[in-house]
């Protein structure tokens, strides 16, 4: 649980826990997930759309199992911040609910842009479910991501 006044995200992967924290008066929330395993190419069906799967690529291949766990982790963290900003979606949100658009160009993404797809919108009606850009970063052979939401107007250092 997050000190009063701040948002939290955690994770953790073999052995290694990270953490990110904002202020809420500059950011809504944040969201963070660190994967240093590979994963099975099975979990592509379980958490990829089909243009992702296509994406991805062949199963077994380096370049393939990078696409995998970035994205993988990618989902993971903006599902954690989705959740952190609308706490009612997390009974409907799934990672598998969440969609890469566009899918970025590249062996090695350095970044993804995903948006929630939810059967019934908690949001007003009119208004679109947020989109989370979620940053890529190198862990060892595993993959470090991270998002925030900056709060319109909020304090800047």
């Amino acid at each position: 649980m997050a000190p009063a006044g701040w948002t939290l995200s955690i994770s953790h992967s073999a052995g290694l826990a990270v953490a990110v924290a904002a202020p809420l008066g500059r950011h809504a929330a944040v969201g963070c997930d660190l994967e240093l395993r590979r994963l099975p190419a099975a979990a592509a069906r379980l958490v990829l759309t089909g243009p992702e799967r296509v994406w991805v690529g062949d199963a077994g291949t380096p370049e393939a199992e990078h696409r995998l766990l970035a994205l993988f982790s990618a989902k993971e963290a903006a599902f954690k911040l989705l959740c952190g900003l609308q706490p009612g979606t997390f009974g409907a949100l799934t990672v598998a609910r969440l969609t890469a658009d566009p899918l970025p160009a590249g062996a090695r993404p350095q970044a993804f842009r995903l948006r929630p797809s939810l059967p019934a919108a908690p949001a007003a009606p009119g208004t679109p479910p947020p989109a989370a850009l979620v940053r890529v970063g190198a862990a060892g052979d595993g993959v470090f991501c991270w998002t925030a939401l900056p709060r319109p107007g909020g304090v800047r250092p």
